[in-house]
């Protein structure tokens, strides 16, 4: 009898043990798989922290691969590889998740999409958010964008004012505002210097805050001729 009771306990210890092994190698193997980069796939939310190799994911250390300057370039051959015609790059901006670009149409200066490439790779896809929701000819029409929106400049720039002032308290909305078909999209600044964007709905003045950006790092203002200034 006393045979059989410890011949039961070591069955169940081994099955333990070996049951042990498995979830320690699943872990392990799992948080290989989350950590590895995605730079190289061009999705449709483009790049974002999880894009880390599993070193910087263990660090907690964001190391940029790629220069705003190779991240203009990444920008323009997505343009010249694309159906678009008759766009370029106006605006390179430097977040500590991504980049993001404005591509305007180069005879009317209207923005017909926003963009974010990739930190590690430089990977290009569509910004998600207004570009995707509002937009009525960047993402889906094969021309450049020519609508034009019921709320003029000012009034979406006093729908951002208004905005900040009741959900973000440290911030203000900037003077400008770059105008797409169906919003617009400003700056907001922190102390005066660039912090984020916001975007407003061109009918309606809905506001969309574009949150996945992170802290600000640098920009291009490349303007109408396409060079830096």
């Amino acid at each position: 009898m006393k045979q059989k009771v410890w011949f039961g306990l070591g069955t169940l210890a081994t099955f333990v043990l070996i049951a042990a092994m498995l979830l320690t190698g699943w872990l392990w193997w799992g948080r290989r798989i989350w950590a590895m980069p995605m730079g190289g796939q061009t999705g449709m939310f483009g790049a974002g922290p999880w894009s880390r190799t599993a070193s910087q994911a263990s660090s907690g250390v964001m190391d940029t691969l790629v220069t705003l300057q190779e991240a203009q370039s990444s920008f323009e051959r997505y343009l010249e590889n694309s159906r678009y015609e008759g766009l370029e790059i106006a605006e390179v901006m430097e977040f500590e998740h991504n980049f993001y670009a404005i591509a305007v149409d180069s005879q009317t200066g209207i923005g017909a999409m926003e963009l974010l490439a990739d930190k590690n790779l430089g990977a290009v896809s569509q910004e998600m958010g207004p570009n995707m929701m509002w937009n009525a000819k960047g993402m889906m029409g094969r021309t450049p964008a020519t609508a034009t929106n019921r709320l003029t400049e000012a009034e979406a720039l006093q729908v951002a004012k208004t905005w900040v002032v009741v959900n973000q308290l440290s911030l203000q909305a900037d003077e400008h505002a770059d105008p797409f078909s169906g919003y617009y999209t400003i700056h907001t600044l922190k102390d005066g210097r660039i912090d984020g964007m916001l975007s407003v709905h061109g009918e309606s003045g809905q506001v969309w805050y574009h949150s996945w950006h992170g802290d600000y790092v640098g920009m291009l203002d490349l303007g109408q001729d396409g060079t830096d200034h």
